[in-house]
C-alpha cells in the first residue's frame, strides 16, 4: 500500500517501531545483553563470538602472599644465624682475639677465683654472690664479674670485682673505669701492679650508728698486658674503720685475679 504522497508504507510506522513503541527482537524493547547470555555481535568476517565474548574473562591476579611470608622468614633466620656466629666466635677464639699474658679459658664461675671470706671481717655473708661470664664477641673481648653485699645490722661490706680482656683494636675498659671511679675521689696510683694503675678512695656522707661509725670506699684499677682488673670495696661499719686494712684487702683481690688468669 502506498500513501498519497507516493511514499512506501513501513510496517509499524515510518520509524520502524511497532505500535507499542518497542524495538523488535526483545520483550522489553532492547536487544538481549551479552552478559545475560543472549545476543553476541558477530566477530570479524562474520564468525560467531566464542563463549565468554571476544575479549574473554578478566585475568586472575596471582597470590603473592606465600612468597612474601617466606621471604620474611628467610631474612629472620639469616639474622639469627649471623648473631649466633658472631657470639660463638668470641668464645671459641678468645685467646687468639685477645693476645697477651692473660686468659679466661676454663673459668666457669667468676666468684670461684677469689676468696670472698676476706670481707666477712666487717659483715658475715648474708647474700648469694652474683657472677657473670661473657665469652666475648667480634667487637669486644671476654670478661668476668663477681659481686656480693654482706650486711648484718648496721655493718655492711659490698664487693665488686671484674676482669676484662681487650682486643688489639679495642679500648681497654681500664680507661672508662678510671674516668668514673675517680669522680669526687682522692686519686693515686699502684706502683708495681701493672703498666697503668689507679687508686681512688672516698669517704661517703653516710655515717652508721648515729655518727659513731664510719664508711669508706676504696677502688683499684690495673691495666697489665691484655687484662684490666677492677676491684671496689665499700664498707659501712658501726665503729671506726681501718682504711689501711680495707686497702690491703682490695689489693689482695687484684693479685688474686691476676694470678688466676695468668697463662
Amino acid at each position: 500500500m502506498s500513501y498519497a504522497g507516493g511514499g512506501q508504507q513501513y510496517p509499524g510506522g515510518p520509524t520502524g517501531y511497532s505500535a507499542g513503541g518497542q524495538q523488535p527482537g526483545s520483550a522489553g524493547g532492547y536487544p538481549p545483553s551479552a552478559s545475560m547470555g543472549g545476543y553476541q555481535p558477530p566477530g570479524p568476517h562474520g564468525y560467531p563470538a566464542p563463549a565468554g565474548g571476544w575479549y574473554g574473562p578478566p585475568p586472575v591476579r596471582p597470590n603473592r602472599t606465600p612468597w612474601i611470608v617466606g621471604g620474611l622468614v628467610l631474612i629472620a633466620v639469616a639474622v639469627l644465624l649471623a648473631t649466633v656466629v658472631l657470639t660463638s666466635r668470641g668464645g671459641d677464639d678468645a685467646d687468639a682475639a685477645t693476645p697477651g699474658n692473660y686468659s679466661v679459658a676454663g673459668i666457669g664461675n667468676s666468684c670461684d677465683i677469689i676468696d670472698l671470706t676476706r670481707i666477712e671481717r666487717w659483715s658475715a655473708q648474708s647474700a648469694t654472690p652474683e657472677n657473670t661470664e661473657f665469652e666475648g664477641s667480634s667487637f669486644s673481648g671476654p670478661s668476668l664479674s663477681c659481686r656480693v653485699r654482706n650486711q648484718t645490722g648496721g655493718n655492711a661490706a659490698e664487693l665488686k670485682v671484674s676482669a676484662a680482656l681487650h682486643r688489639p683494636d679495642q679500648e681497654p675498659s681500664f680507661l672508662s673505669n678510671k674516668r668514673f671511679a675517680t669522680i669526687g675521689a682522692t686519686v693515686g696510683s699502684l706502683p708495681g701492679y701493672g703498666e697503668q694503675t689507679f687508686a681512688a678512695e672516698v669517704t661517703t656522707g653516710y655515717v652508721p650508728n648515729g655518727g659513731k661509725g664510719d664508711t669508706f670506699r676504696y677502688t683499684a684499677g690495673v691495666l697489665d698486658s691484655n687484662l684490666t682488673v677492677y676491684v671496689e670495696l665499700l664498707v659501712e661499719y658501726e665503729s671506726e674503720l681501718s682504711e689501711a686494712e680495707i686497702k690491703t684487702v682490695v689489693l689482695a683481690y687484684v693479685d688474686e685475679v691476676k694470678q688466676a688468669l695468668r697463662k
